[in-house]
């Protein structure tokens, strides 16, 4: 289901939401690290969390901010994780709700990422690299092991197969390389807003 074109409250409504949040303007704009909440994170620390988002990644005055993150009720941060584009734009609206979803989404990917450790995020160019050197070992083996054409066939069939590995973990290494979570989440917002229309997102003028 695609993003709806439901309007939000109006901001007679929207003045009218309890301001949850316990967050002051120095709390909200404190110089620790915005961190994802743990999936059995109350509704109180994910409002929390959405007003630091508001607050220092869009520069929202608090009050507005807190108003915004009000709207967010019962979910745990786990909902928070796992809801769509969706979910977000019937809680928040469709501008609000656009902009929680690829903050919060990016910050989920970039905290993904982080927990894979070193040699997990880096096990393409590791394979690359390796099967380089066995590339390379292989080829000086059929060159200068005086093989038999037996073993000089054999060494062949490795250093195709070993070449075609090296040619997908240089691509996967380039892929993961280059990745971009703020392009993938915006495809992700756009691919639902777009689900049911006929036509794409209007490009931009100039």
């Amino acid at each position: 289901m695609g993003l709806s074109n439901e309007t939000h409250p109006n901001q007679g409504d929207e003045e009218s939401l309890p301001l949850y949040s316990n967050l002051d303007y120095e709390d909200a704009t404190s110089d620790l690290p915005i961190t994802l909440p743990a999936a059995t994170a109350t509704p109180d620390v994910v409002r929390d969390f959405l007003v630091r988002i508001l607050v220092n990644n869009r520069s929202l005055p608090l009050d507005q901010a807190r108003r915004i993150a009000a709207r967010w009720n019962m979910g745990s941060g786990r909902e928070l994780w796992i809801y769509n584009p969706a979910m977000y734009n019937t809680i928040f609206g469709a501008e609000d709700g656009w902009i929680l979803y690829k903050d919060v989404k990016v910050l989920y990917y970039k905290t993904k990422q982080a927990k894979k450790g070193a040699v997990r995020r880096n096990i393409a160019p590791i394979a690359a690299v390796t099967l380089l050197i066995w590339n390379v070992s292989l080829i000086l083996m059929g060159i200068y092991g005086g093989l038999g054409e037996g073993q000089i066939a054999a060494t062949a069939f490795g250093v195709i197969f070993g070449g075609m590995g090296l040619i997908f973990s240089i691509i996967a290494a380039c892929i993961n390389h280059f990745q971009n979570f703020e392009t993938n989440v915006e495809s992700e917002l756009q691919a639902s807003f777009f689900k049911n229309a006929h036509t794409g997102p209007q490009q931009p003028i100039g």
